[in-house]
C-alpha cells in the first residue's frame, strides 16, 4: 500500500514538473480543457489507481481538470486545504476522506507546483477509498476473514462493511470483537502507531473467534493503521489441530 502511494505521489511529481502544467498556470488558463491536452495523465501506470486529478492555481482555481471540472468544484474544502498545506510548506498533503457528488468516499494527493522558487499552485490526485480496499481487500480469501483501514484521527478509510468508510471508529464498534474495553484497546494500540495483535476474541457479530494484527502504514507524513481480522478457528486453530493429529499419527500415539 505504502509502495502504491508512493509510486502515486512519484508520478504526480513528474506530472506537477512538466512544461504543460507550469505554462497552464503562467497562462492563468480554465477548464475545460481535457479534450486538448489528453497526454498530460492518462500515460501514466497509475492512471487506474486515480479517479481524478485536478490543476490549481495559488488563488484555488481549477485551471485543468481530468476527472471531472465539475467534481473540483464540488469538493473544493478538502481540495483547498491541500493547496493551503503546500503552500505553507508540505511536501505532500494528504487528506481526510471526503464524499465526491456521486456518493462515493475518497482521499486526496496535493503536491505543489513550484515556478521560480516560489509555489504557484498545486496538482491533486483523488484516490475512490473504495480503490485502497481492493488494494489490500484481496490479501485474505476466507469468507470471514478482511482487512480494513483507518486513518490516524480514527477515521475508517476502507472497509468491507457498506458505510462504514469516512465515519469514524469510535462511533461504529468496527471490529465488534471482545469486550467493550478489548475492542477500545486494540484501536488505541492502533491509533499509536504500535504493531499489536489481539487474542482469540468473540466476534459478537458472526460469534465467531476471530483474531486481529495491525500494523502502521507510514503515506506521505501521515500514519495509517492496516488491520486483519482472521477466523481464528478456521484458519489458525483448524490448521494446528490437523497437524497435531498428523504428528500424534506419525508418532503412533
Amino acid at each position: 500500500l505504502s509502495h502504491v502511494v508512493q509510486t502515486i505521489d512519484s508520478e504526480l511529481h513528474v506530472f506537477a514538473s512538466g512544461p504543460a502544467v507550469h505554462s497552464m498556470l503562467a497562462e492563468g488558463l480554465r477548464p475545460p480543457l481535457r479534450s486538448d491536452i489528453p497526454a498530460l495523465w492518462t500515460n501514466s501506470p497509475v492512471d487506474r489507481l486515480v479517479s481524478a486529478v485536478h490543476v490549481l492555481d495559488a488563488d484555488g482555481q481549477v485551471v485543468w481538470s481530468q476527472g471531472g471540472v465539475d467534481q473540483a468544484i464540488a469538493v473544493d474544502v478538502p481540495l483547498r486545504i491541500g493547496l493551503r498545506a503546500v503552500l505553507h510548506g508540505a511536501s505532500l498533503h494528504v487528506s481526510e476522506v471526503f464524499q465526491l457528488p456521486g456518493g462515493d468516499m475518497a482521499v486526496s494527493l496535493c503536491l505543489p507546483v513550484t515556478r521560480d522558487n516560489k509555489v504557484a499552485g498545486a496538482v491533486v490526485a483523488v484516490i475512490h477509498t473504495a480503490t485502497l480496499g481492493e488494494l489490500v481487500g484481496g490479501m485474505w480469501g476466507a469468507a470471514h476473514n478482511y482487512v480494513w483501514l483507518l486513518d490516524d484521527d480514527g477515521q475508517v478509510l476502507t472497509h468491507p462493511e457498506a458505510g462504514f468508510a469516512g465515519r469514524s471508529v469510535f462511533i461504529l464498534e468496527l471490529h465488534d470483537m471482545g469486550t467493550e474495553s478489548q475492542s477500545r484497546r486494540a484501536v488505541a494500540n492502533m491509533l499509536s502507531g504500535r504493531e499489536g495483535v489481539t487474542g482469540a476474541l468473540v466476534n459478537r457479530r458472526t460469534h465467531r473467534r476471530t483474531l486481529m494484527a495491525w500494523s502502521p502504514v507510514i503515506i506521505g507524513k501521515e500514519r495509517w493503521a492496516l488491520a486483519t481480522c482472521v477466523d481464528y478457528d478456521g484458519e489458525v486453530a483448524a490448521p494446528m489441530r490437523i497437524h497435531s493429529q498428523n504428528t500424534f499419527i506419525m508418532l503412533g500415539c
